[in-house]
């Protein structure tokens, strides 16, 4: 390679770049419902349903709602709610999440027994939980989030944590 033509290679190079820069930026940039990702606001209204079933229902729970990848995008705990549901909450909805929605904690349950599928792999990903209350939530038939809720018996959990996807006018169902 002739030292004379690197400059002309490095603009090139450059502008392949600037190119590609340009055309990826668009899905980068593209809105949280151009991406099928639970809004902070969707979140917001769905913790708001759940702590009004959990009222209804005289539960102190903690809500998590996460997004497609398990990140936290809204948490609330009510007041006198234990400090061991925080923490089970965001593990209900990562959980759910972790797999892309197609099983609800509930379900996971039977699978996760000794000698069953998936025996040990609540031990993994920083502990899964197999606990009813965490179920996901779809929208326009995607998944978009999950909700995760502790403070009651899982039958409890779940309802609360039904009552919160159901608000943002999704389906709550697992894709099994």
């Amino acid at each position: 390679m002739k030292l004379s033509n690197l400059p002309s290679r490095l603009v090139l190079l450059s502008l392949g770049a600037i190119v590609y820069a340009q055309n990826s930026s668009s899905t980068f940039c593209s809105t949280l419902a151009e991406r099928h990702i639970i809004n902070l606001a969707q979140a917001g209204e769905a913790i708001a349903a759940a702590q009004q079933q959990a009222s209804s229902i005289r539960v102190s729970a903690s809500i998590a709602v996460t997004d497609p990848a398990g990140f936290l995008v809204a948490f609330a705990r009510n007041d006198n709610a234990r400090l061991l549901s925080v923490d089970v909450s965001q593990r209900k909805a990562r959980t759910v999440s972790l797999f892309a929605g197609a099983f609800t904690t509930a379900a996971l349950y039977n699978l996760t027994q000794p000698g069953a599928a998936l025996f040990g792999i609540t031990e993994t990903n920083g502990g899964l939980v197999a606990l009813g209350g965490g179920v996901p939530v779809f929208r326009d038939g995607f998944f978009i989030g999950a909700i995760g809720v502790s403070g009651g018996s899982s039958d409890q959990d779940v309802t609360i944590a039904t009552a919160g996807a159901q608000a943002v006018g999704s389906l709550t169902q697992s894709r099994i």
